[in-house]
């Protein structure tokens, strides 16, 4: 049980659709955004395929990103979405659906991570089914140790009350969002009736924040057994669930449990470490806003891709006894007092049930200690020798807490117009620059998808500054840009800020006919969506989206692909793969390629839509 590599939860197979059911719509929350998982992510959500990261783009995934603007929308806290490796325009994809929730002050998170997926079957003629997953990842390509619950649940006619927080939570996100969550599912959520699995009673929902406080500390609840898991420790919060309980065991990293005080072993019944040999430098850990970042152009490539695949302890987990009844607390909610007060957006969810169906503290701890032969346990005992005291890290954490949240505050109008030449200028206005950071570091900004090109420096002042980026082409518009802290040659930090701009009418045409780039690749992936061949991937995302090279030889649709059969097949088996290849004809009738030709023969568009004309009215 929880083991980090016997154990591992697929983040792929926990999104992937239920059997005999489609996608309808999804919500998601992270504290962090990693702009490459999140490529690869529709793959997962409408294909069941593993979240992988790679350097071609699948045609499953092109297709799937086609899908995104209407069915799935994501949530993160303004000024934590990462700065990727590479661009690429399919990111564009994603358009209003990353919703970047802004808080009040630089010390507070918003930290919540939970999917809330709903899925109509494919007949037509069952009722909704909904999953439910509550972890302790963010949408990131990091393979720590983490924890999730996965939760399924059918919509039936009865009101379940344990339902109201969550659905109170999905309110609140809606209350932040630009664009609206579907009313239906919002009124849906008080009627899930959520699967548990046998001796397994009671599923509770506890967002914490807006004046909801986490559950083990609230006034009415008891427990004879505490187990703590967490990778960050405050004594404060410690203390505080000591004082409900009669036995406390915190396991945490030797980093985190290195600074609490000495007097802890009178608080704690027994500490234990994350084994040593399973981790990597916890100090590196994402969470709590890095002292270095992976982003650091000094790290060469080897380093990040084996600090993306590393084995720190990320879980949070709370287990606790009371009589013979256990309960195990799962989500973001880290031992600190930002998470056990109400300073940051959290969510926890709690599994009550006998023992015979969860482990109690003692037989967890049992599980997580137990070595053999070849190795320790996961987590091995810890003495406490010194209390840590890294004041010079601690300051230059908060003093980038501090710039980054400014920076995330900044009113920031930009606009893209186009030029004489038919290629886009970005111009910033920026009213006034309040920006609290050490003398000695500048703070750039650059367009996301001119990440290559040369930054402009935003200075702190109360003055009107107006920063220009020229000569973007239309399908290489993009709201995402690219700020960067530096001190000298060194890079601090680097995050990613969407911008509100008001784009050119046809941009997302563009940007899907220079990701098909011509008549040939067209004509394939056509084919891929009527029959659902495996033709060869279509799109190099090292090209960076669009690169204008077209080599093929014009061929009429009937020499070169026998795209007819296919077509009268779908037509009478497969009516939503006629009609995603509609969509894309439609898309594309007027968009030429890079030579000036058009993409789609006239008497192709005539023939489409004769087959158009013979769907029945209820598709």
């Amino acid at each position: 049980m929880l083991h980090p590599k016997n154990n591992r939860i697929n983040f792929g197979h926990a999104l992937r659709p239920i059997e005999g059911y489609e996608l309808d719509y999804a919500i998601g929350t992270s504290y962090s955004l990693d702009l490459e998982a999140i490529m690869f992510l529709p793959v997962s959500l409408f294909f069941g395929e593993d979240l992988n990261i790679e350097k071609t783009c699948s045609n499953e995934l092109l297709t799937a990103l086609t899908e995104v603007p209407q069915k799935v929308q994501l949530f993160c806290q303004r000024g934590k979405i990462s700065a990727p490796w590479f661009y690429h325009n399919i990111l564009e994809f994603w358009g209003d659906n990353i919703e970047q929730v802004q808080m009040d002050e630089y010390s507070q998170s918003f930290h919540p991570k939970i999917w809330l997926i709903r899925y109509v079957s494919i007949n037509k003629k069952e009722k909704p089914r909904y999953r439910f997953i509550c972890t302790s990842r963010n949408l990131s390509k990091s393979s720590d140790w983490d924890i999730a619950i996965v939760l399924e649940g059918i919509v039936e006619k009865m009101i379940v009350e344990d339902n109201r927080p969550l659905q109170d939570f999905i309110k609140f996100l809606d209350s932040k969002a630009k664009k609206k969550i579907k009313k239906d599912l919002i009124a849906e959520i008080l009627s899930i009736n959520f699967e548990l699995q046998p001796g397994q009673d009671r599923v509770q929902f506890f967002p914490i924040g807006n004046g909801r406080l986490h559950p083990l500390i609230m006034p009415d609840f008891k427990a004879s057994e505490i187990l703590v898991i967490s990778p960050f420790l405050h004594i404060e919060s410690i203390k505080a669930l000591a004082a409900k309980t009669k036995s406390l065991t915190v396991l945490s990293s030797a980093y985190e449990l290195d600074k609490l005080p000495m007097s802890i072993e009178e608080t704690v019944d027994e500490l234990y470490q994350f084994n040593p040999l399973l981790e990597e430098d916890v100090a590196m850990a994402e969470e709590n806003d890095t002292i270095k970042d992976l982003a650091d152009s000094q790290i060469d490539e080897d380093e990040k891709e084996e600090f993306s695949k590393g084995n720190n302890m990320h879980a949070k987990l709370y287990v606790s006894r009371f009589g013979k009844q256990i309960s195990w607390y799962i989500g973001s909610a880290n031992c600190t007092n930002p998470a056990m007060s109400d300073r940051n957006i959290e969510f926890l969810t709690a599994i009550s049930g006998s023992e015979k169906s969860l482990a109690s503290p003692k037989k967890l701890l049992e599980q997580l200690t137990e070595s053999d032969q070849k190795s320790q346990g996961i987590f091995v005992h810890y003495e406490k020798r010194i209390q840590a005291n890294n004041s010079e890290a601690e300051q230059l954490e908060k003093d980038l807490r501090q710039t980054i949240f400014d920076i995330s505050k900044l009113h920031i109008n930009a606009s893209a117009k186009e030029n004489e030449q038919y290629l886009y200028r970005y111009q910033l206005h920026i009213p006034q620059a309040k920006i609290v950071k050490p003398n000695s570091w500048k703070v750039y900004v650059q367009p996301l998808s001119g990440m290559k090109a040369a930054m402009q420096e935003i200075k702190t002042t109360d003055k009107l500054q107006e920063l220009f980026f020229e000569d973007y082409e239309m399908h290489r518009l993009t709201p995402y840009f690219l700020f960067t802290i530096k001190e000298g040659s060194a890079v601090l930090k680097t995050l990613v800020l969407k911008l509100d701009i008001d784009f050119p009418e046809g941009r997302m045409k563009k940007i899907f006919s220079s990701l098909v780039g011509d008549w040939e690749k067209l004509m394939k992936y056509l084919s891929f969506l009527l029959g659902k061949e495996q033709v060869e991937r279509l799109i190099d995302l090292t090209e960076d989206g669009g690169n204008g090279k077209s080599t093929y030889t014009i061929k009429s649709w009937q020499e070169q692909f026998p795209l007819y059969e296919k077509l009268l097949v779908a037509a009478s088996r497969d009516v939503q793969s006629l009609l995603r290849a509609i969509k894309v004809v439609e898309m594309l009738a007027d968009e030429t390629d890079a030579k000036g030709n058009l993409l789609i023969e006239d008497n192709f568009k005539k023939m489409i839509q004769t087959f158009k004309e013979i769907i029945p009215n209820d598709n």
